[in-house]
């Protein structure tokens, strides 16, 4: 056998350090571009839920907005539809009253 010598064991130990450490280098740089990816992801998200809180309180704002011209029109609404039928209702007691006279009349008219 071989007689190896302290060096030659100390340079192979610190070879095979060093191709390790290379090794550990690439998987540290590929660790950190997939920490990267993921920040621009998470910065993805973030922007993207902000869009999407913005764009849902503009809609709940139309909503609102838009339910209480409803409300307005439909109370409008409702109080010309009262308006109108007391005037129906008057209007239906007038021509009843006279048409009640004028049958009053033609009777009075008629021979007995």
């Amino acid at each position: 056998m071989e007689d190896i010598s302290k060096k030659e064991i100390l340079d192979a130990i610190s070879e095979f350090a060093t191709s390790v450490d290379k090794r550990f280098d690439g998987v540290d740089k590929k660790f950190d571009d997939v920490d990267k990816k993921f920040d621009s992801i998470d910065d993805r998200f973030d922007r993207l839920e902000t869009k999407m809180e913005d764009g849902f309180a503009s809609i709940r704002t139309e909503i609102t907005e838009l339910k209480t011209e409803l409300n307005a029109r439909i109370d409008t609404l409702d109080k010309r539809t009262q308006e109108d039928s007391q005037v129906n209702m008057q209007d239906y007691s007038d021509l009843k009253e006279r048409v009640e006279k004028l049958e009053r009349q033609i009777s009075q008219m008629q021979p007995a």
